[in-house]
């Protein structure tokens, strides 16, 4: 115990060296030792942080921005009859066009337009993340007749062999039964809450040697106005180029950018069709606004001629 004492004390001419010159009082040596003696907890860190980057990057979903360019009305062009029509001002104000551009009223006109495929989710659920098939879904689901409690459902579908497939959902997600209903391709298929037809897309891989095709399950959802609604509202950002033009940038951000265009789309064409409409409220305004005019004037030259 002695001889460990003094092998302990015994002074180390190079560090003691050191100190001198640096004005180091910090023993680096007898930290070293320290941090060693618990090696097992820098790899049980590194272990820790290793592990939670491979699940963020597994759970990492790219984004992607969509962009079109709108040329609005020159604000400085005056109307027919000045101050005889207030929507005149609405048409030529870009700021008013790009709060339109926003609002919860276009965005319900616009999904009540929507094409049948975007009222359809098609998907995959990894343990991580979900993957969108909105341009890749092998089998692209007919809507006939649709019923409102069809909306609360998750549905999967399973491949079974060329002509068929299978339809299946839990109707109580806190229970394991499972409702299933195997079905064909291409045929009118009446169930309860809905009558859909399924039909093979140009993703469709055929089953081939016996081997199911990579897509051979998959999940869906039927999209309601609502749901629709709170999906793509708000999402729309715009701005113009230069503040002496009156071009707009209008564009939205996020993981799907085909689902994004095809809204974005529609969304412009309801806008014009909102525009227009705008105008031909202004023209029938001013119309009135000079008949009432005319018949003022043909009223004095009554009475003064009479």
């Amino acid at each position: 115990m002695d001889v460990n004492n003094k092998r302990t004390a015994e002074p180390d001419p190079y560090f003691d060296d050191t100190k001198s010159k640096t004005n180091i009082n910090f023993d680096f040596v007898l930290w070293f030792y320290r941090i060693l003696k618990y090696w097992y907890l820098f790899v049980i860190s590194v272990a820790i942080f290793l592990a939670y980057a491979y699940i963020q990057n597994k759970k990492w979903v790219p984004t992607f921005g969509v962009q079109a360019v709108m040329l609005l009305e020159d604000k400085n062009r005056s109307s027919v009859v000045a101050g005889a029509v207030p929507t005149a001002s609405l048409l030529r104000s870009t700021e008013n066009q790009q709060i339109i551009l926003n609002s919860y009223g276009l965005t319900e006109r616009t999904v009540k337009q929507l094409p049948d495929k975007m009222r359809i989710d098609y998907f995959i659920q990894t343990s991580f993340k979900i993957i969108n098939l909105y341009t890749d879904t092998p089998v692209r689901v007919e809507v006939i007749d649709i019923k409102d409690e069809a909306y609360s459902y998750t549905y999967k579908i399973s491949f079974v062999d060329q002509d068929n497939c299978e339809i299946s959902y839990k109707p109580n997600p806190e229970k394991e039964e499972i409702i299933s209903l195997k079905v064909p391709f291409g045929q009118e298929i009446e169930y309860k809450f809905f009558k859909i037809k399924l039909v093979k897309t140009d993703a469709f891989v055929p089953n081939i040697n016996g081997f199911k095709p990579e897509l051979s399950t998959f999940n869906f959802n039927f999209l309601s106005e609502g749901q629709l609604i709170g999906m793509f509202n708000g999402r729309i950002h715009s701005n113009l180029q230069n503040g002496n033009a009156t071009i707009l940038n209008i564009g939205m951000n996020g993981p799907n950018p085909a689902r994004d265009l095809d809204y974005l789309t529609v969304l412009l064409d309801e806008f014009q069709k909102y525009n227009l409409s705008l105008k031909n409220e202004q023209a029938t305004l001013t119309i009135k606004f000079l008949d009432e005019q005319l018949k003022i004037i043909t009223e004095s030259y009554r009475l003064i001629f009479n």
